[in-house]
């Protein structure tokens, strides 16, 4: 799960305020009853039961997960140094969502004032058709029976849909209504931008020619030499033909007329799987290989830093750096410092480079090699640079979520909870293993 910070300048809480007065005006659905108000914020609310449910789904979500729901030392384990456990942690969840559904619902409807589309309450009909088919052989008696454990009935529950669907709709008008202006300040304000030199701790074991040096192809088929057509030459026979290749390409040399000259930049290598597990096939280096690697890496570390020019940096990457690519040599990679990313080296860079200003070098040794990061500053509209497409391809959709966690959570305090109603733990209530919207 992405994990991002709040905004925090004065300008975007202006926009915020702006936001709120650029409202359209429709008006609202009829409110169902749902049972006994359990949180109330405006004229909106989360009944106990709908919280109930929330409950049950979080258990469901952990059991399909492999957690032992069912044994009590589950709940009772302890996780946090301050003596907090699994059942603490969860319930924090559920409550968290549930105020972020009540506050995103209270937007929709009173401060936005929007509604739905027929086909948005279309949609939640045959979502419960479905599931009365489904898991009640179509009776809604036997449906409403099984949903009694749970806390609810059909028709709450397709009050918390149509909840649910309001909360998508919100975050759906955000979507389109952020304007370039608050992209290019979340940019500037989660977003890195650098270089780097890679010397791996192993190697690919990778097609090679006769020579025994990688061969390097034009695309994923495999099919087309990549060349060198910069640095190296073509070669002709006695009677003046040039030598060419199987596909009729002309084959470019070094200057030893013997060795092929791939082009290492642009092109692709085969990497092979000989052992048939579905995996490419890679040698790590001994213990002291990787030694001298270090010291390789801690010299082109001075290096870069005695001569802290860009041009410089980019000059040993594209000489040392082991699977030089796109990015490196183009406007460079860029990573959110704010996003928590499933694989930790972003983590790592990311946090590495926060802390650095534009132009500082830094190496930083993970497991897979040793990564010498130059930092860049950030160009503005980058994140809208066609150049730069890969590193920005769900960018609008981030934004969104930091602007629907923000306007969501500046409502938090205004949630009343009554005091009438004690909700169950979710240690206590049943597991929901029905197929119902996640969450």
């Amino acid at each position: 799960m992405n994990k991002t910070k709040p905004f925090s300048n004065v300008r975007f809480l202006c926009l915020l305020l702006a936001l709120l007065l650029f409202l359209p005006v429709f008006s609202s659905c009829g409110k169902p009853k749902t049972g006994k108000a359990y949180m109330t914020l405006g004229n909106e609310s989360l009944s106990e039961n709908m919280y109930t449910l929330m409950l049950t789904r979080m258990r469901g979500q952990l059991y399909a997960r492999g957690y032992s729901v069912d044994s009590p030392t589950f709940w009772d384990t302890v996780w946090s140094s301050a003596g907090a456990t699994y059942a603490d942690y969860f319930n924090y969840q559920v409550l968290s969502q549930c105020k972020t559904y009540l506050a995103a619902y209270y937007l929709f409807e009173e401060t936005y004032k929007l509604k739905l589309d027929d086909a948005d309450l279309e949609e939640v009909d045959r979502q419960i058709n479905d599931l009365i088919e489904a898991d009640a052989q179509g009776s809604r008696n036997t449906m409403n029976q099984i949903l009694s454990s749970y806390g609810v009935n059909l028709d709450i529950l397709r009050a918390f849909y149509i909840i649910e669907k309001k909360v998508s709709a919100l975050q759906n008008y955000l979507y389109y209504l952020i304007s370039d202006t608050v992209k290019e300040e979340y940019f500037g304000e989660h977003y890195v931008c650098f270089k780097q030199i890679a010397l791996a701790k192993f190697y690919y074991v990778c097609e090679t020619d006769k020579l025994g040096n990688d061969i390097y192809y034009t695309d994923d088929s495999f099919s087309k030499i990549c060349y060198d057509t910069e640095n190296g030459h073509t070669r002709t026979d006695s009677n003046g033909n040039t030598f060419v290749d199987v596909n009729g390409d002309p084959i470019y040399y070094m200057e030893d007329d013997l060795t092929i000259a791939y082009d290492t930049v642009n092109g692709t290598r085969n990497m092979l799987d000989e052992d048939g597990d579905s995996e490419v096939d890679v040698v790590h280096y001994t213990e002291q290989e990787i030694e001298d690697i270090r010291r390789e890496a801690e010299m082109l570390l001075k290096k870069a830093q005695d001569e802290p020019d860009a041009e410089t940096f980019e000059t040993l990457a594209r000489t040392y750096s082991d699977n030089y690519s796109e990015a490196d040599a183009n406007n460079g990679a860029f990573l959110n410092t704010s996003t928590d990313y499933s694989y930790d080296l972003l983590n790592r860079i990311g946090s590495a480079l926060a802390g650095m200003e534009p132009g500082q070098v830094t190496l930083i040794e993970s497991d897979d090699g040793f990564h010498i990061l130059r930092k860049y500053p950030l160009t503005e509209g980058a994140w809208n640079d066609e150049s730069n497409a890969n590193w920005f391809s769900g960018f609008t959709s981030e934004v969104t979520s930091q602007m629907f966690t923000t306007l969501t959570e500046k409502e938090f305090d205004k949630i009343v909870f009554s005091d009438k109603i004690t909700v169950p733990s979710i240690r206590d209530v049943a597991t929901n293993w029905l197929g119902l919207s996640s969450y």
